[in-house]
């Protein structure tokens, strides 16, 4: 079925992104080498239109395809939670039993991966060069996460060894957290994006409730919890359709989900507890006779189903999966609710999914207002006429009258030590997940002064202020040391101060301030030189690595002694 297969694709190139394709770089080549690339072009526009949601037109702007084009033949930013930034090779070949792709092809393609993510501009196209502001915008965004795509219109898997090669250059960049995902897509998963607009969407279930419930409508709905890798498998089988009425999909990397992922590993029996569960909206409930009235276990049949609240649960489960977590899975339960839209009224399904998706969720940040101490911390610079507000929504002081928790969090966080500085930097709210337990504990205890909050946010803002400065006139290498590695540079600048004057009051602070400009560009300009000759790489993925921003911390104080 190969060359079928590959008719219907190009048919359908030629109906979409093949019309807007620029070849006009081409002019000096032959008829069959500008048709073979405008192909390979609207090949990878079209992925991006079916991965990343953008239209024809748009998608065909992004194509990066051409002389000096390092590899990369799409470049796509999608501004979304978290901010996506795709990049795509593509192979297009009339062949229908043509080969995978190539060693040489993989680390072409590996290479300005590699290129892009550490901004050397000047190994790419003018097409590229064009959007140099965008990319430098994006890959200084510290929340980006990255999707890989090499498409072909070669029929077999990718072969292990080519694989491999991106997969250990992924690797690299997701040491410490999860910031680049790569897939191989070749001539049957293209094929597969075209049958997914043929077919129905509709997804039916058949679920076994345990302990379940039913609220007499209209509208219509059953309750009780279901086993974790029976959830994990709705995904698993049903894909990103299961979420299409969604206000979101399963997002790559988040504090939530990592939160979900920590349950189910360290204690699968109490994941009922802790999860709000799912919500899923659905065409239809019919119950199997089965079991009668009995309400320990049911088994319903569900058409027409999509989740419209806990996606983010199903995703984390589903990974789970994936990673092998079975025996985990087995011990968790998970409550989920169906609602019937069958008798509802013509809005209700938007209500419900607005509704669910807006509540305020509580938080360790909400926790952090009952601490005793934060209460005797506010009490005290109340008595110097400033505020600290400690609660969520609490309104945030002005700069000169006071400070917020959480600001005050990221500053002792960069005085106590490069390991809290990088915590900072990579998920801060792990800061003060638990308020009985470090880190939290080491932050804010029975020692930590108002005198020592305050000035130590105050040295953070001079820092701050400082790298906004110089951000202007700095290099793209610099530039992302001083967004990506801000909290590390912080927290020498901390250390090169005499700590010991913080909380004296017989210092002249305004001199101990005055110094700290000039220790900042110190501090970024060293650690630059240190971790460009000892690192290199994606720096977004350096100053989360608590290991490397360690020895990178301490080459800089040494250095600046």
């Amino acid at each position: 079925m190969g060359d079928l297969h590959v008719a219907q694709i190009k048919r359908r190139l030629k109906d979409t992104t093949y019309p807007h394709i620029d070849v006009s770089d081409l002019s000096k080549h032959g008829a069959d080498f500008v048709e073979q690339a405008r192909l390979t072009r609207a090949l990878a526009a079209f992925v991006l239109t079916k991965i990343a949601g953008l239209s024809a037109e748009d998608a065909a702007v992004c194509v990066t395809d051409g002389p000096e084009d390092n590899g990369v033949d799409a470049i796509a930013c999608v501004d979304s939670e978290p901010p996506l930034l795709y990049l795509i090779q593509s192979k297009w070949t009339d062949a229908g039993n043509g080969g995978g792709a190539t060693l040489d092809e993989m680390m072409k393609f590996q290479k300005g991966l590699a290129d892009l993510v550490t901004m050397n501009w000047n190994r790419f196209n003018g097409k590229v060069a064009a959007r140099v502001a965008e990319l430098d915008n994006a890959l200084l965004n510290t929340d980006l996460r990255i999707e890989v795509i090499f498409v072909t219109m070669g029929s077999p898997q990718v072969a292990p060894a080519v694989a491999n090669h991106m997969g250990d250059y992924i690797a690299t960049l997701n040491d410490p957290t999860e910031v680049a995902l790569f897939t191989y897509l070749n001539q049957g998963a293209v094929y597969k994006l075209l049958v997914d607009d043929t077919l129905s969407t509709q997804i039916d279930l058949t679920v076994e409730l345990s302990d379940w419930g039913r609220m007499e409508g209209p509208p219509d709905a059953v309750y009780g919890h279901v086993g974790g890798a029976e959830v994990a498998g709705w995904l698993h089988d049903h894909g990103p359709h299961l979420f299409d009425r969604n206000v979101r999909l399963v997002l790559s990397s988040s504090e939530v989900n990592a939160s979900v992922l920590d349950t189910i590993e360290e204690s699968p029996e109490r994941f009922w507890y802790f999860n709000n569960g799912v919500t899923a909206l659905c065409e239809s409930i019919d119950k199997a006779p089965a079991g009668g009235t009995e309400r320990r276990q049911g088994t319903f049949g569900l058409k027409g189903v999509s989740i419209v609240n806990g996606a983010q649960t199903v995703g984390t489960l589903a990974r789970a999966l994936r990673a092998g977590k079975q025996q985990e899975l087995d011990a968790v339960r998970v409550m989920v609710r169906f609602i019937s839209l069958e008798s509802a009224p013509e809005d209700f399904g938007k209500r419900v999914t607005r509704a669910t998706n807006t509540q305020n969720v509580i938080g360790g940040r909400d926790f952090v207002g009952l601490d005793p101490e934060q209460t005797r911390l506010r009490d005290d610079f109340s008595v110097d006429s400033l505020t600290y507000a400690i609660r969520s929504g609490e309104e945030r002081p002005d700069p000169e009258k006071g400070c917020e928790f959480t600001e005050a969090a990221v500053a002792l966080a960069c005085a106590r030590s490069s390991a809290l500085a990088t915590q900072a930097k990579r998920e801060v709210s792990r800061l003060w997940d638990d308020t009985s337990k470090a880190p939290y504990k080491a932050l804010f205890n029975a020692s930590t002064t108002y005198v020592r909050v305050w000035r130590s946010v105050q040295i953070l803002r001079a820092v701050e202020a400082e790298l906004d400065r110089l951000r202007g006139g700095l290099g793209n290498r610099e530039r992302g040391y001083a967004v990506h590695g801000n909290r590390l540079v912080a927290h020498v600048v901390f250390a090169k101060l005499d700590s010991a004057r913080f909380e004296d009051p017989a210092a002249d602070w305004g001199l101990i301030l005055a110094q700290v400009p000039e220790l900042t560009a110190n501090a970024l300009h060293t650690m630059t030189e240190k971790g460009e000759a000892e690192y290199g790489g994606y720096t977004a993925s350096l100053f989360k690595n608590a290991t490397k921003t360690d020895h990178l911390a301490k080459m800089t104080i040494e250095a600046l002694a």
